[in-house]
């Protein structure tokens, strides 16, 4: 099978003509960087990468120029703290050929720098509405036409540099099962993610729970206080529970009288 594959980096104040080799990567990358420099503009480097500098803020925003200017069958993507294994695309072209009838594949990925807490995908398993938030956005590879053609995007209201801090890939994936497509976990280890620093996670504050609370609005509209409640309860922290579940109804009522 014939598979044309591009990664969507979105990356940071990066050397970008450096980044590609960082990672490790074996396929074409558009790189969407974000500049505190204030250096703008787009151009290809001698690979045939494209970067695209803004000043722009937010993940979101650089997930979507990285899919306005994707040219390929299959999108991955990519974080710019990321380094992939020699045999990813080999891994990621045999998972679309045992699993055809997929748009979307979610793969597993280690960490380092930190105590991976990610949920390890044992098989092939279809995602549906009551697992959808156990993966985030650098474990993903899509086929751009199925994307493309539900009109499907990243929000720009959540992620690193947003007004709430995370929850982009939670609302991609929601976004991709309400359209009707097919999405997969697959059990194979494509890249290691370095954690030893976080653009987004500063611990179990209110600001956290503030900000799950808007998320779960935008995920569970009417059920929204159910998941909070649960939450309250899963996550534990130095915060107490009946703060921790304010802060998210709390969130998720402001989100909504904003919105």
């Amino acid at each position: 099978m014939s598979m044309k594959i591009e990664h969507l980096v979105a990356s940071v104040d990066k050397k970008c003509e450096e980044l590609c080799d960082d990672l490790h990567l074996k396929a074409y990358a558009i790189i969407a960087n974000q500049t505190r420099s204030g250096s703008q503009g787009i151009k290809r480097d001698k690979k045939g990468n494209i970067i695209v500098n803004t000043s722009l803020i937010g993940v979101g925003i650089n997930r979507n120029l990285g899919l306005i200017f994707s040219s390929k069958d299959y999108c991955i993507l990519t974080d710019d703290d990321m380094n992939y294994r020699d045999d990813y695309l080999k891994i990621i072209k045999k998972a679309f050929q045992e699993i055809p009838e997929a748009d979307v594949i979610i793969f597993n990925i280690n960490t380092s720098g930190s105590k991976d807490r990610r949920r390890k995908n044992n098989k092939i398993k279809r995602v549906r509405y009551h697992n959808f938030m156990n993966y985030g956005a650098a474990r993903i590879v899509f086929k751009r036409e199925s994307i493309l053609k539900h009109n499907i995007w990243f929000t720009t209201m959540f992620g690193g540099g947003s007004k709430y801090s995370s929850g982009e890939d939670t609302v991609f994936i929601k976004d991709c099962l309400d359209s009707k497509l097919k999405v997969f976990t697959y059990p194979k280890v494509i890249a290691t993610v370095d954690q030893s620093s976080s653009t987004w996670f500063n611990g179990y504050s209110e600001k956290y729970y503030y900000d799950k609370g808007a998320l779960l609005k935008v995920l569970f509209s009417r059920m929204y206080p159910f998941f909070a409640l649960y939450l309250s309860i899963r996550l534990k922290s130095k915060i107490g529970f009946c703060r921790r579940y304010r802060n998210m109804i709390r969130g998720a009522r402001e989100y909504e009288k904003d919105n």
